[in-house]
């Protein structure tokens, strides 16, 4: 297994990550996805997504760096060449749920995850707590 596919193990089965690759900070594409993920915090702390983002050579989330990763693996392991903007959904299993080239909604991520069996169970679950 390489360091980009076990750098993110401490996130297995508590967080899904959504990896944003974009070429550099002012890719027209990365702005936009960025915009779109700037209202929707609710709903994705709802779902317990985690964003990272790759951007030339730094991984960050929340502005800060996101462990000891190097952008280079994370771009070997989830197919983003460095010229590209690439968002890759990951899910609580560390399995890849979804990989576009271009920025997802938050509606078209939200509906794609609450379409999984594991966000059905935390939605039955949670709704069982709240009884």
């Amino acid at each position: 297994m390489s360091a980009g596919e076990t750098a993110f193990d401490g996130y297995r089965w508590q967080n899904r990550l959504l990896l944003v690759f974009a070429p550099d900070a002012d890719n027209a594409l990365h702005r936009r996805q960025q915009e779109m993920l700037l209202v929707a915090e609710h709903g994705l702390n709802e779902r317990d997504i985690v964003v990272i983002f790759v951007i030339e050579d730094a991984v960050s989330t929340k502005g800060r760096p996101a462990g000891p990763v190097s952008a280079v693996d994370l771009r070997e392991v989830y197919g983003a060449l460095p010229h590209e903007f690439r968002v890759v959904l990951v899910g609580k299993d560390g399995g890849v749920k979804l990989r576009q080239e271009e920025p997802i909604s938050a509606a078209d991520l939200f509906a794609l995850i609450d379409s999984m069996p594991m966000r059905k169970q935390e939605m039955r679950q949670r709704s069982e707590r709240v009884r």
